[in-house]
């Protein structure tokens, strides 16, 4: 259980550090000109960047996701695993 508990951690840790990064490299290199940096844009990021950006934080979003789901995961398994 230990093993399982670390690569949930792990999972969760790597999935948001790679979120951030592709978030920065779309907003540094894919964004349009008009517009600001703007934590709407996570949601609705169709008027914010150009196609590749696009890509781009649809796939940290997912990510961040993903690592939302292996902490939650990580907390269960740590509430049904019986402590010693």
């Amino acid at each position: 259980m230990v093993l399982a508990g670390t690569a949930l951690l792990l999972v969760c840790v790597s999935c948001c550090v790679a979120s951030a990064l592709l978030q920065i490299i779309a907003w540094g290199r894919h964004k349009r000109p008009e517009t600001a940096v703007s934590l709407r844009a996570l949601w609705n990021p169709e008027g914010y960047f150009d196609a590749v950006g696009l890509h781009q934080i649809r796939l940290a979003r997912r990510l961040l996701m993903v690592g939302a789901a292996a902490y939650l995961l990580f907390g269960a398994l740590l509430l049904v695993t019986p402590s010693e």
